[in-house]
């Protein structure tokens, strides 16, 4: 019995020794029925700790996006300012080509007018037009409107390479709109011309390539406004 008694008597202070210690808060019933709590003096709270974790994972991925954002922004002005030496270098080469186009179409125009002044001087355009035709009619008319026809094509065509020096010195889009839609009359026009045995289909087709070509040109100096045209600035820290 005492034996039994010191046994447990002795085991009770080393089980009490064993005892982890709180690692939270504790509560404690006073004398007079009062609750206090005790919390050590090392103790964070759960959500303070968590609040904490999350203040420190924003602040670095701010400090990433902000990094992140500098690097793109410097990235994605070198690509436009990259874009924009790659347009303007392909649109330098296609208007040398537009120039030789252009250059083509007067020789062949210049060519053209001489042999229809010379058809005209002899008369053989008029016999042609009334062969054609066979009408009885005045030989006066027919002269006034085959005179008539060649002043109109001067016209158009000094209207013509005027709007074309245009747009290609100022290099905006509006005036290759307007040349591309002027060439466009001069398209009609050549075919018009077949009812007065005057169609010339190499000077059409010629025509209507450098139509084209004011299309394709029109989109390229578009594209030239819309990207920037100085290279993004590199600062050093």
């Amino acid at each position: 019995g005492p034996a039994a008694g010191g046994v447990s008597a002795a085991s009770a202070p080393a089980a009490k020794e064993k005892a982890p210690l709180p690692a939270g808060p504790i509560f404690m019933e006073n004398p007079d029925g009062t609750i206090t709590e005790a919390v050590p003096a090392d103790y964070i709270p759960p959500k303070l700790r968590s609040a904490r974790r999350d203040w420190s994972a924003a602040r670095r991925q701010s400090l990433i996006n902000e990094d992140s954002d500098g690097s793109s922004g410097n990235l994605s002005e070198g690509a436009a300012a990259s874009m924009y030496q790659e347009v303007d270098f392909l649109y330098s080469r296609h208007e040398r080509i537009f120039v030789l186009l252009l250059f083509v179409q007067l020789l062949l125009e210049a060519l053209y007018n001489f042999v229809y002044l010379l058809r005209m001087r002899d008369g053989s355009s008029v016999v042609e037009f009334m062969a054609m035709y066979g009408w009885r009619v005045n030989l006066r008319a027919v002269q006034c409107l085959l005179w008539g026809v060649f002043g109109g094509q001067a016209i158009y065509t000094a209207v013509y390479y005027i709007i074309a020096g245009l747009a290609i010195l100022t290099k905006r889009p509006k005036n290759y709109r307007r040349f591309a839609n002027f060439g466009i009359a001069g398209i009609v026009g050549l075919v018009l011309l077949a009812y007065v045995d005057k169609f010339n289909l190499i000077i059409f087709f010629l025509q209507l390539l450098i139509y084209i070509y004011a299309r394709f040109l029109q989109g390229l100096t578009a594209s030239l406004l819309l990207l920037p045209t100085t290279a993004p600035q590199t600062h050093i820290a």
